[in-house]
């Protein structure tokens, strides 16, 4: 019976919820939310509306899922989501209350990748699948963990494998 300490396994500092509290929408626009999962939806008319709307992001990492979660709110305190019938018309309307109010995506983790950013600076890529009926593509989310914080990093759109860590945008750890 030895008297030493049994060697403890890493903890992965990615995983737990991580929540990005009410930022205005016009911050990101619809691409800098959803990237190329939102054109599968076609909702140019988000970045029209775009300025009245207020977003929170909820952000789970588990071993083998990763989940990002969308609410839309009316109100700078992210409180309500006020009437938005006539923003769009008609049935159009009906589908952004069902789908944006309250949107998610990922999965499984296909892949898990650790790269560098133009800044020298080491990230976590990881690529889930996203889609809906028979349409699926990829999400990919990159982030920057310090601490209690997970930094958002943000790709060129002229070289898409330019990375660069966007220090104002960030999730704060919620859970462990």
């Amino acid at each position: 019976m030895g008297g030493g300490l049994e060697p403890r396994e890493a903890v992965d500092p990615y995983l737990g919820v991580w929540e990005r509290p009410c930022v205005p929408y016009d911050e990101h626009g619809s691409t800098g939310i959803f990237g190329d999962v939102l054109d599968l939806y076609s909702a140019p008319a988000l970045d029209d509306v775009g300025p009245f709307f207020y977003w929170t992001e909820k952000l789970t990492i588990e071993p083998n899922n990763i989940i990002l979660e969308f609410s839309l709110f009316t109100d700078d305190q992210c409180q309500e989501l006020g009437d938005t019938s006539g923003l769009f018309g008609g049935f159009t309307d009906y589908i952004f209350q069902q789908m944006y109010a309250e949107f998610s995506v990922g999965g499984e983790i296909l892949a898990k990748n650790e790269l560098v950013s133009d800044e020298e600076l080491s990230f976590i890529q990881y690529e889930a699948p996203v889609g809906r009926s028979t349409h699926y593509d990829e999400l990919y989310l990159n982030v920057r963990n310090v601490g209690d914080r997970l930094y958002k990093v943000e790709t060129s759109h002229h070289a898409l494998e330019d990375y660069t860590v966007n220090f104002d945008k960030y999730y704060i750890r919620t859970q462990n």
